[in-house]
């Protein structure tokens, strides 16, 4: 795997790049996290191409604290938002029941 040379960054063979300041590059586009976003993508980028629990994810946002009632609808919430910033780049967030979520990118973005 090789690394930006200006943010020391994984880049994997589609061609992102991840910095929870910066948000996700692709190919020159760009979509911008917040930092709850960044820390659930930071968790599912490091993983892919392997699928990431809901736990887990859930663990990255609120570690041993106690998150909201409804963690999970949060993490949903927080999901849909990322899918809708993350597709005019190219970038999927796919999710197979009883898995998990990974990362899935388009050999070519749309113009």
């Amino acid at each position: 795997m090789n690394t930006c040379p200006c943010c020391k960054q994984a880049v994997d063979a589609g061609g992102l790049q991840f910095s929870p300041e910066t948000g996700v590059w692709r190919d020159g586009l760009h979509a911008d996290l917040t930092p709850y976003e960044a820390a659930v993508f930071a968790v599912i980028h490091k993983n892919s191409p392997r699928f990431t629990s809901a736990t887990r994810l859930i663990n990255a946002l609120y570690g041993a604290e106690d998150g909201p009632l409804d963690e999970r609808g949060v993490l949903n919430v927080l999901l849909l938002r990322m899918r809708r910033k993350l597709a005019p780049i190219g970038v999927k967030i796919e999710n197979k029941y009883g898995l998990g979520y990974r990362l899935a990118v388009a050999e070519e973005v749309a113009a």
